[in-house]
C-alpha cells in the first residue's frame, strides 16, 4: 500500500517509508487504485485538504519505476 501524509505544516506528500507525521491515508499499489483516486478527489477528502496533480503522477511513476525487473 502506498502512504500519502499531510504534514503538520499543511503539505501533502508521498511516503514511501510510511513514517512521517502527520494524517495519513492509504492507497493499494494498482494504477487503477491511483485513476480512481484522482477522479473521484478520494485523497483530499480523506486527508481534508486539495492534493496536487503532481502527488498522483508521484505515485504512477514509482509504481512503475519499481515494477521494472532489473538484471545486474
Amino acid at each position: 500500500m502506498f502512504r500519502i501524509t499531510r504534514t503538520p505544516a499543511g503539505i501533502v506528500e508521498f511516503d514511501p517509508l510510511q513514517r512521517k507525521q502527520g494524517r495519513g491515508v492509504y492507497l493499494c499499489r494498482d494504477i487503477s487504485c491511483i485513476e480512481k483516486a484522482k477522479a473521484k478527489g478520494l485523497l483530499g477528502r480523506s486527508l481534508k485538504t486539495k492534493v496536487p496533480i503532481s502527488i498522483y503522477t508521484e505515485l504512477i511513476n514509482y509504481l512503475e519505476n519499481k515494477s521494472e525487473i532489473r538484471i545486474s
